[in-house]
């Protein structure tokens, strides 16, 4: 459930005019449902009726919002702005909020080269995702602590070999898939960190000593322990829930250890614990966006300005959807366009724009690059999803933090 002040920015993001009204009517709307565990058309039904109420004269026909008689060309535009930042506010927070189900498009994320199936199932038989996954990466098991066997394989001719499906598979295939850093001899979890001798400029070393907290996409290592004898443990860390005392939770994905391949370890003084020794950071990291975003532009082709929004999978993807314009009508919900696990919705940086004017608004998006600079590819609007194309730019002298994209004219 959003906090009050998260659905009063929401809210302020997508109706500037009059973000209390909107928040004070998704945040009642969660508030109900929540308290009256209510189905889904009783929550939207309730919701449309409050709706009509609030506009003041208004009735529902079809599933839509028309005013009763006909006011004046310039009530008609405040009535259609309520309708518009109201319908965006309350969509954006049921959506959010897992109120409302949506049919997600899936976009394809390529799998390692050196894998034959999904979790190399093909080569390692038995091999299944757990159900973690971040960044596009997958926790596959099961481990050998799990009723599995170790594997040997070589992400590339002569790589380090690295055992499927050990807890520092995962975090080496992280690094080299997110980051470039070839494998390394590392004999335990425990070893990632201290072993690591790669640029600086990619990732740095950092000691659990409470002076930081890692940052999504950073790697543990667990020293030897009695939660993890022997070798110790590694994780890649998939987000971060700390306050200003520096007391929370760091969420990782791991293999040979959970049965689901999620993990948590609680944070005190900024001094995280379960033997954690220390993390790799990486320098790049950029902060991540609020929950929710939105992009104007023309992707259904019609005459009237749409909208796109952008949302944060639970790996650390992006989902997008789309709700298009009907004039003084008001607006009709899309869909889902894309479900991208493989584009970070923390890091991510959308542009829209008609690359080959033929009337419908098109993304660039840009992703940090794990060498500097950053990557920008292309999706295509089809009319009813978008589609990748290709990587259109790298600019390595570039830096996506600190660059700006001017919209199109």
């Amino acid at each position: 459930m959003p906090e009050c002040g998260e659905v009063v920015n929401m809210a302020n993001r997508i109706n500037p005019s009059r973000p209390v009204r909107a928040s004070v009517l998704v945040y009642a709307g969660l508030r109900l449902a929540k308290a009256n565990s209510l189905t889904r058309p009783e929550l939207l039904l309730i919701l449309i009726a409050v709706h009509g109420t609030y506009l003041g004269r208004s009735s529902t026909k079809g599933g839509k919002m028309f005013p009763r008689g006909r006011p004046d060309k310039s009530r008609r535009a405040r009535i259609r702005s309520r309708i518009i930042g109201l319908g965006l506010a309350l969509l954006t927070a049921l959506c959010t909020s897992g109120l409302v189900g949506i049919s997600q498009a899936h976009a394809d994320t390529p799998l390692p080269s050196w894998w034959s199936g999904n979790c190399d199932a093909n080569n390692n038989s038995g091999s299944v995702p757990l159900g973690a996954s971040y960044n596009g990466v997958e926790a596959c098991g099961p481990g050998p602590t799990q009723g599995g066997s170790d594997h040997l394989v070589h992400f590339y001719t002569g790589a380090f070999g690295e055992y499927e499906w050990e807890c520092v598979e995962l975090v080496m295939r992280y690094m080299y898939q997110v980051y470039g850093v070839a494998p390394y001899s590392a004999p335990g979890g425990k070893d990632v960190v201290n072993n690591y001798s790669g640029s600086t400029s990619v990732l740095t070393k950092v000691t659990n000593d409470g002076t930081t907290t890692p940052t999504p996409g950073d790697i543990l290592s667990f020293a030897a322990s009695t939660n993890h004898p022997v070798y110790g443990h590694t994780a890649v860390v998939t987000s971060v829930s700390i306050n200003a005392s520096g007391n929370g939770t760091v969420t990782y994905m791991q293999q040979n250890a959970s049965a689901d391949g999620w993990g948590n370890v609680s944070v005190t003084a900024k001094t995280l614990g379960d033997s954690i020794s220390g993390w790799l950071h990486n320098p790049n990291y950029v902060q991540p966006k609020s929950v929710t975003y939105t992009l104007p532009g023309n992707f259904s082709g019609n005459s009237d300005q749409d909208f796109a929004y952008a949302t944060r999978e639970s790996g650390g993807g992006t989902d997008i959807a789309v709700w298009q314009s009907n004039g003084d009508s008001g607006m009709t919900w899309q869909g889902t366009w894309l479900q991208a696990s493989s584009i970070p919705f923390d890091t991510a940086v959308f542009i829209p724009a008609d690359y080959n004017g033929d009337g419908l608004t098109d993304l660039y998006y840009a992703t940090p690059h794990s060498g500097g600079g950053f990557d920008m590819a292309l999706l295509k609007n089809t009319g009813s999803g978008f589609t990748y194309v290709s990587q259109q730019w790298n600019p390595t002298s570039l830096n996506l933090s600190t660059t700006r994209f001017l919209p199109q004219s």
